[in-house]
C-alpha cells in the first residue's frame, strides 16, 4: 500500500486545534521574526492529499477581490478554509466584508446571510473586525427590512401571488422586531389562502378557462369555502354539456352523457336535466348514434320541449321551415346548402331534390341560459371569498406596518442626541441602524459618533493591517489592532451629551445573545457534571434581566423570551449538525492513522493522534452542550403554553423524524403549547 506524506497530517492536526469553536490559544507577545507562513485550516475538517498553497490562494482571493467581492468572497469560502489560517481569514473576510456592505447596488440578503454564517464557521475567537461586525449586523437588519417593505408595497397593490412568491427570506428574520416576526407566519398563511382565489378570479374575468382550471388546482389543501365549492360544482356539470353539444362531444360515450345529466339533475333539479336530455339525445342523432339516442330518451324527457326538438329534427331533415330550438339550430349549420347525410338516407329521391336550409331559430340556448346563472352565482360567491380574504391580508399587513413604524421612545431620543451632536441627519437607513446598533451594544453617543466617524477611513484599514501583522495569535490583539488602525483620532471627541447611553432595553439581538449565554450556561453544568442549578422560567427570565441590565422593576414580556429561545434553538440545531460532520471527520483521520495509511506507528503518528483524540473530545463536549442546550430550550419553550405557538412548527420538525437527541423535549413542548 502506498504511503501519504506526514506534513499533510501535521498541518491537520494543527488546524483541528486552532479552529475548534470557543477554543483560542492564550495571549503571547507578538514575535520579532515575521512569523512563519500560517498553517491551513479547515471548516470541516478533511484530510488534505497535498500541501495547500497559501500565498497561491491568498493572490486568487486579491485578484478576484479587484473584480468584486462576491466572487473574492466566494473563492474564499471555497479553498481558504484549506490553506489559510484562521486569523488570516478573517482578516481577509474582514475585508471582503466592508466591500461588500459598501457596494452598489447593495449587496441582496441572501448573500448578507452567507457573510454572516462565514462568521460563525469561524467560530468565536477568531478576530473578527467590531466595527465590521456592527455594520454587517446593520445591513442585513435594513435588508429585511428592505425586503418585508418590498412585500408590503406588492401586497397594496393586490399582488398577492407575487408577495407570497418573494416571502421565502423573510422566515425566519433575525431583526425584525418581535411583533413583526409573530406576525409574518399569519401573514404569509393567509397570502397562501388568498392568492390562489385571486388568481382564479382574474382567469374567470378574462374568460381563460385554462388559467382558470390551474388556478382551482393550486387551492389549499384545506376545504374550499362552502360558498365557492358547491357554487363551482353546480357550474361544472353546465360547462361539460355546452362542450358534450360541440364537435368535441361526437365520440362522448352513454356513459359519459347520462353521468353529466345525473349531475346536472343534482344541482339544478329535474326539469332542467330532462331539456338538456331531449336536445343531448337529438345531437347524438344527428351524429348518427340513433342507438344512444334512443337510450338516452329512455331516461326521462321533457313531453313538451321533446315535441319541439322532434319538430326541429324533421324540418331539419326535410329541408323546410324555420327551427325553433337554438340548440338544434346551432347543430345544423345555417350556411349548409347541401342536404346533409341523414337526410339522403331518409329521403326519396324527388323528395331530397326538393331540400331547402333551414331558417335557424333565433334566442338563447337552456344550457347558455343556465350556464351563466350558474356562473354568476359562483362568481359571486368567489368575488366574496377573494374581498373576505383580501381584508384579512390587509389588515395583518397594516399591523405589521404599525410595528415597523413604532420607535421606542428611548431610542428616538438616543438617536436624535447622535443627529444634533453630528449637526447632520442620518445619511442612509444603513447608517441609521449601525448607530442603533452601536447603541444597543452599550457604547456611548460619543462612541457611536466615533463609530461612524471612523468609517471614512475603514476601507483600507483591513488591508494595511494585514500588511503589517499577517498573523495574529489572540483575537483581542487582532480587535484591538484593527481599531486603531481604522477609526480617526478625533473619532471621540467631546460632544453635548457624549456620555449618554442607550438605556438597556429588549432589542431583538442583544436578547438573543443573552439567551445564549444562558442556555449555554446551564448546559456547561450538565455536561462538567456539575449538578445544575434550578432552571424554570422564572430562574430564566431572571436571568435575561440580570445580562440585559434592565432597570428594577422592567421586565421581558413573554413575546421577547419565546422569540429569543426560538431564535437561539434554531441557530443551535444548526452548529449540532456543524459539529456531527466535524466528529464524523475526526472518527476517519484516527480510523486512518490506526489503519497505518500515514506509515508505520511512530512518535510523531502518536503525537498527531493524541492531538486528534484530544480535538474530537472537544467537539464531543461541544455537541453534547448544544444537545443539553437544545433540550432546556425546548423545556421553556413548552413552559410559556400557547404564548409558545410561534415555536409549533420547528418543535413539530424536530419532534418527527429527525432522530434529534433533543426530540423527546421537543415533543413534551408541543403538547403543553397545544399543538393543532
Amino acid at each position: 500500500m502506498r504511503r501519504r506524506s506526514l506534513l499533510p497530517l501535521a498541518a491537520l492536526a494543527s488546524v483541528l486545534l486552532i479552529n475548534a469553536p470557543g477554543w483560542a490559544p492564550p495571549p503571547a507577545p507578538r514575535p520579532s521574526a515575521p512569523p512563519p507562513a500560517p498553517r491551513p485550516p479547515v471548516a470541516n475538517p478533511r484530510l488534505p492529499t497535498a500541501a495547500p498553497n497559501v500565498t497561491g490562494v491568498a493572490a486568487l482571493v486579491a485578484a478576484a477581490r479587484q473584480r468584486n467581492a462576491a466572487e473574492a468572497t466566494a473563492l474564499l469560502r471555497q479553498q481558504g478554509a484549506a490553506a489559510l489560517s484562521r486569523a488570516h481569514r478573517a482578516a481577509l473576510l474582514s475585508a471582503l466584508t466592508h466591500d461588500t456592505l459598501h457596494q452598489k447596488p447593495p449587496a441582496p440578503l441572501a448573500e448578507l446571510r452567507r457573510l454572516r454564517a462565514d462568521w460563525v464557521g469561524l467560530g468565536p475567537g477568531s478576530g473578527a473586525d467590531p466595527i465590521v461586525a456592527m455594520q454587517l449586523e446593520a445591513a442585513e437588519a435594513v435588508a429585511e427590512r428592505l425586503h418585508l417593505a418590498a412585500v408590503l408595497d406588492l401586497i397594496a397593490a393586490g399582488r398577492f401571488a407575487d408577495a407570497l412568491d418573494h416571502f421565502e427570506p423573510l422566515e425566519p428574520s433575525r431583526y425584525l422586531p418581535v411583533a413583526v416576526a409573530r406576525a409574518l407566519p399569519e401573514l404569509r398563511a393567509e397570502l397562501r389562502r388568498t392568492a390562489p382565489f385571486v388568481r382564479l378570479q382574474a382567469a374567470t374575468r378574462a374568460g381563460d378557462a385554462t388559467a382558470a382550471a390551474r388556478a382551482l388546482s393550486e387551492l389549499p389543501d384545506e376545504p374550499k369555502p362552502l360558498a365557492v365549492t358547491r357554487a363551482d360544482e353546480a357550474r361544472l356539470p353546465l360547462v361539460l354539456a355546452r362542450a358534450t353539444f360541440g364537435d368535441g362531444g361526437l365520440k362522448a360515450e352513454l356513459g359519459f352523457v347520462r353521468d353529466l345529466l345525473a349531475n346536472v339533475e343534482k344541482h339544478h333539479g329535474a326539469a332542467l336535466a330532462r331539456q338538456l336530455r331531449t336536445e343531448l339525445a337529438a345531437r347524438l342523432f344527428l351524429a348518427g348514434r340513433a342507438a344512444d339516442a334512443t337510450a338516452l330518451v329512455g331516461d326521462g324527457v321533457d313531453p313538451v320541449h321533446a315535441s319541439q326538438v322532434l319538430a326541429d329534427l324533421r324540418a331539419a331533415t326535410l329541408g323546410r321551415d324555420e327551427l325553433k330550438n337554438p340548440q338544434i339550430a346551432a347543430v345544423v349549420a345555417a350556411d349548409r346548402t347541401q342536404p346533409p347525410a341523414y337526410s339522403a338516407t331518409i329521403l326519396p329521391a324527388d323528395r331530397l331534390a326538393q331540400w331547402r336550409p333551414t331558417v335557424p331559430a333565433r334566442g338563447d340556448k337552456i344550457v347558455d341560459v343556465a350556464e351563466a346563472a350558474a356562473r354568476e352565482k359562483f362568481t359571486t360567491a368567489l368575488d366574496a371569498e377573494v374581498a373576505a380574504g383580501t381584508a384579512r391580508v390587509r389588515a395583518v399587513a397594516e399591523r405589521i406596518r404599525e410595528a415597523l413604524a413604532t420607535e421606542p421612545a428611548p431610542r428616538k431620543l438616543f438617536l436624535e442626541k447622535i443627529e444634533s451632536a453630528r449637526g447632520k441627519p442620518f445619511a442612509t437607513p444603513a447608517e441609521r441602524e449601525l448607530a442603533l446598533v452601536a447603541g444597543t451594544r452599550g457604547h456611548t453617543v460619543a462612541e457611536v459618533i466615533g463609530v461612524l466617524a471612523g468609517e471614512s477611513d475603514r476601507p483600507a484599514a483591513a488591508v494595511r493591517l494585514l500588511a503589517t501583522v499577517p498573523v495574529f495569535v489572540h483575537a483581542g490583539e487582532f480587535a484591538a489592532a484593527v481599531e486603531r488602525s481604522g477609526r480617526a483620532p478625533a473619532g471621540f471627541a467631546a460632544y453635548p451629551a457624549g456620555v449618554d447611553k442607550l438605556p438597556p432595553g429588549c432589542d431583538r439581538s442583544r436578547v438573543r445573545e443573552a439567551v445564549h449565554a444562558a442556555l449555554h450556561a446551564q448546559a456547561g453544568h450538565t455536561v462538567s457534571g456539575r449538578e445544575p442549578p434550578p432552571f424554570a422560567r422564572s430562574e430564566f427570565e431572571a436571568g435575561l434581566r440580570e445580562r440585559l441590565k434592565l432597570p428594577p422593576g422592567e421586565a421581558l414580556g413573554a413575546a421577547e423570551c419565546v422569540q429569543g429561545l426560538l431564535d437561539v434553538c434554531r441557530d443551535g440545531a444548526a452548529q449540532h449538525a456543524q459539529l456531527l460532520e466535524a466528529f464524523g471527520d475526526l472518527n476517519q483521520a484516527i480510523s486512518d492513522i490506526d489503519r497505518g495509511v500515514y506509515g508505520r506507528a511512530s512518535a510523531t503518528l502518536k503525537e498527531l493522534e493524541t492531538a486528534l483524540k484530544l480535538r474530537r473530545l472537544s467537539v464531543l463536549a461541544d455537541k453534547k452542550r448544544r444537545e443539553v442546550g437544545l433540550a432546556v430550550g425546548c423545556q421553556l419553550l413548552g413552559a410559556y403554553g400557547p404564548e409558545a405557538a410561534p415555536a409549533r412548527d420547528w418543535l413539530r420538525a424536530q419532534s418527527e423524524g429527525t432522530g434529534a437527541p433533543w426530540g423527546a423535549s421537543a415533543a413534551d413542548a408541543l403538547e403543553k403549547i397545544g399543538a393543532k
